[in-house]
């Protein structure tokens, strides 16, 4: 009996490799290993971040007519602004008499992303600024992907103005500005080189004179899936190699 059901055991063996099919154990490994190469890539370093400065800030300056106490007219200004040097998360709002401006951003070594606006009052004098800038190198050459959009819309005289630029000393590879009205959205994919210094570059900034105006951007910088599985499956080898290393 033991030697009927090891020869029916290696028939059947047989019978999988002939058509293709493979046993539960090496599927099961081969699922393990995917699993095991997605979560790599959703937490892996794709970036080196060289400098990060944002900022957000707001001043108003307004007029009250007959406000003194001998009824003169006075002059009321007030403001603020919050910048960052700082990785991670940036979540700041600013307020001022007539304007506001805020951002929420995230600068890391996994990914670059964010968004920022401003709101500029209708009377008076009022500034609003909502600003990201990133210098960064990619840890391995492959493709990654820009996707975001600006947008200014005026409701006056007002000078508003919103912009995007990724580049490096060789150039730009995406340089858009709208001022005063519109909108430019932008999903594209570059080819990163390793060892070069890359600059992001995205805000919104305004002076507004007349009857208002806002502003916004969102952005979003991300390996390619293809890259990211690439860094994924580089992570697995070099662990794996470490790995042999302490068990000999």
């Amino acid at each position: 009996m033991k030697s009927m059901a090891k020869l029916m055991y290696v028939g059947d063996a047989m019978h999988d490799r002939a058509y293709g099919r493979r046993p539960l154990g090496y599927i099961a490994a081969v699922v393990a290993t995917l699993v095991l190469v997605s979560s790599t890539t959703a937490s892996a370093q794709v970036l080196s971040i060289q400098s990060s400065d944002r900022e957000v800030a707001a001043f108003g300056t307004s007029t009250c007519l007959g406000c003194g106490e001998n009824g003169e007219d006075v002059i009321v200004s007030n403001g603020n602004s919050i910048p960052s040097t700082q990785l991670g998360v940036f979540d700041e709002n600013v307020f001022s008499l007539g304007s506001s401006a805020f951002q929420q951003s995230t600068v890391s070594p996994h990914l670059i992303s964010g968004t920022g606006g401003n709101l500029l009052g209708g009377s008076g004098s009022n500034d609003g600024l909502s600003s990201m800038l990133v210098d960064f190198t990619v840890l391995q050459t492959g493709l990654f992907q820009l996707t975001g959009e600006i947008s200014v819309n005026t409701f006056n005289s007002s000078d508003n103005t919103a912009q995007v630029i990724l580049g490096s000393s060789g150039g730009d590879l995406l340089n858009e500005v709208v001022f005063n009205n519109g909108t430019i959205s932008f999903d594209e994919s570059y080819l990163l080189e390793a060892g070069t210094i890359y600059t992001l570059d995205i805000s919104i900034e305004g002076n507004d004179f007349g009857l208002g105006s806002e502003g916004g951007w969102t952005v979003n910088l991300v390996p390619e899936p293809s890259t990211a599985v690439l860094i994924g499956a580089f992570g697995l080898a070099v662990g794996a190699r470490r790995h042999k290393r302490r068990v000999m």
